[in-house]
C-alpha cells in the first residue's frame, strides 16, 4: 500500500458517506448554534426593547417630576418668606407695611396650588399629604394675622392673634418646608437626610 492509495481500510463508499456526514454535521451543527442564537436574539432584543421602553418612560416621568418640584418648591419658599415679612414685628425703613404682604402671599400661595394640581400626579403622594400641610398651615397663619388686626377684636385678643401668627410664620411653616424640601430631594437625587 502507497500513501496515495490508502484509504485507511474504507472503500470508496465508505468514504463518500463518512465525508457526506462530516459535511451535514458541519453544517447542521452550524445551521443548528445559528437557529438556536437566532431564537436567543429574538427573545432577548424584545426583552431588551421593551427595558428601553421603560427606562425612557421612567427618564421622561422623572423630568416631570423634577420639574414639578423645583416650581413648586420655589413658591413655597416665596410664600414662607413672605409670610414671616407679614407677620414680623419689626419692619425695615421703606418696607411695605404687614397689610401689603398679604396679597403677595395670596399670590405665591396661588402660584404654588397651581403648580401643585398641574404637578400632582408626578410628585409622590406623601409629598403632596406634606404640601397640603403647608397650605394650611400658611391659611392658619393667614387666618390669625387678619383676627389680629380686625378692628372688632379685643387688643389684648389681637396680640394673642399675632403671637399665633408669628409661631405659624417662624416655626410651623419652615418646619413642614424643610420637610418637603428633604422628601423632594429622595425624590430627585435618592438622597436620604
Amino acid at each position: 500500500r502507497t500513501g496515495a492509495n490508502y484509504s485507511g481500510g474504507l472503500t470508496m463508499d465508505q468514504q463518500s458517506v463518512s465525508l457526506v456526514q462530516l459535511v451535514i454535521s458541519i453544517i447542521g451543527s452550524g445551521l443548528g448554534t445559528t437557529g438556536v442564537g437566532l431564537l436567543f436574539n429574538r427573545k432577548f432584543g424584545r426583552e431588551l426593547e421593551i427595558q428601553k421602553a421603560f427606562l425612557t418612560r421612567a427618564s421622561n416621568v422623572h423630568a416631570h417630576t423634577v420639574d414639578a418640584l423645583a416650581k413648586l418648591y420655589r413658591h413655597l419658599y416665596e410664600a414662607q418668606e413672605l409670610l414671616k415679612r407679614m407677620t414680623s414685628n419689626g419692619r425695615m425703613e421703606g418696607e411695605i407695611s404687614p397689610q401689603e404682604y398679604a396679597p403677595l402671599v395670596t399670590k405665591a400661595m396661588e402660584s404654588a396650588s397651581m403648580e401643585l394640581l398641574e404637578g400632582r400626579l408626578f410628585i409622590p403622594s406623601a409629598l403632596v399629604q406634606q404640601c397640603d400641610a403647608f397650605f394650611e398651615a400658611v391659611f392658619e397663619g393667614r387666618q390669625n394675622f387678619a383676627l389680629a388686626h380686625h378692628p372688632m377684636i379685643d387688643p389684648g385678643k389681637q396680640a394673642e392673634f399675632w403671637a399665633k401668627a408669628a409661631t405659624v410664620a417662624y416655626a410651623k411653616v419652615p418646619k413642614i418646608v424643610r420637610q418637603i424640601e428633604e422628601a423632594a430631594r429622595v425624590v430627585i437625587h435618592g438622597e436620604r437626610p
